[in-house]
């Protein structure tokens, strides 16, 4: 019988140092060729579980590319979490996001800054959004699987999809496995939320520092966004000619003893992405399902934009916030 064990595992073998994947990748890279995927019910429903290591490999592959996995979706038939969190941050209109946004509510948290301004986040692993429908479900073999900030539910009955997409019923019904996620162990998701303005005051960059829990499993990411202020004072997505996230060599250490030693520290590689004619951009520089000692681990990442000679930058921030 499959439990959360089985996902876990596969996520287990995945556990390495992600290299900064550049531009110029081979084509083979840019093409999955995993024919063990279909589409049920608006869902993926991955074969087995080495089918879903596979699948999750050539995203990791290709995170910095998103049109080249959206495309792959679009040819299943398929709607990814981020592509619906994508469209709506690029709805101009708050009247028109609004009605967007009520209509895919999973795909949306909203972030008050400390200067009062506000800000819809994608509350999702980047890795995980790419295979997840708006709702955070998935499935592997016979178990159907959904992905949120609070939990990884787990169930083999198809009959939970209606509660298992309800988080509130899915945590009370003893048949729905669960893993709490990074809220409700009180750690979380977002750890680092950092802006630099233009020269125009309704134009900014925002650095975010992401460190999502996912069963045994911790994705640190960073993300990058162009933004410009709507009329209702929301920041929703802007292209600018250039967005560059890019982040120097560097290390982790986790736990491998219950009096507390460390690893010997481990290489993150360096990164540069430079985007033209751009809004949003996610990089996980790590996927691990040890323990990372965060004050004994660096790894810096830089933001900058560019627009009409005018460059916001954010310097030096730490991808291991404690």
């Amino acid at each position: 019988m499959n439990t959360l064990r089985n996902i876990i595992f596969v996520l287990f073998v995945l556990t390495v140092t992600l290299a900064g994947c550049k531009k110029d990748r081979e084509a083979n890279q840019n093409e999955s060729t995993n024919s063990g995927i279909q589409l049920k019910n608006g869902y993926l429903v991955f074969k087995d579980s080495v089918t879903f290591n596979e699948h999750l490999n050539w995203i990791i592959q290709n995170e910095t590319n998103p049109e080249v996995i959206n495309e792959f979706n679009r040819k299943l038939g398929f709607i990814s979490f981020s592509e619906v969190y994508d469209k709506g941050m690029r709805i101009a209109d708050p009247v028109e996001f609004e009605d967007y946004r009520s209509k895919n509510p999973d795909c949306f948290r909203k972030i008050i800054l400390e200067d009062n301004s506000e800000f819809w986040e994608m509350p999702m692993a980047s890795i995980l959004s790419y295979l997840t429908n708006i709702n955070g479900v998935y499935q592997i073999d016979e178990t159907i699987y959904r992905a949120t900030e609070e939990y990884l539910f787990s169930t083999e009955n198809e009959d939970k999809l209606p509660i298992i997409i309800k988080t509130s019923l899915a945590i009370n019904d003893n048949l729905i496995e669960k893993v709490a996620g990074q809220i409700v162990k009180n750690l979380k998701g977002q750890v680092s939320y950092k802006t630099a303005y233009f020269v125009w005051n309704d134009r900014r960059i925002v650095a975010r520092i992401y460190h999502n829990d996912v069963g045994s499993m911790t994705y640190y990411e960073a993300r990058t966004t162009s933004q410009q202020k709507n009329w209702s004072g929301v920041w929703v997505y802007a292209k600018i000619p250039l967005l560059l996230q890019s982040s120097n060599e560097g290390y982790y250490r986790y736990v491998i003893g219950g009096d507390g030693s460390l690893s010997d520290p481990i290489s993150i590689p360096a990164s540069y992405d430079p985007k033209t004619d751009h809004d949003n951009f996610i990089r996980t520089l790590l996927t691990t399902n040890h323990e990372v000692s965060l004050w004994n681990s660096s790894c810096l990442v830089y933001h900058r934009g560019e627009r009409y000679g005018s460059n916001p930058t954010i310097e030096n921030n730490q991808l291991f916030v404690w």
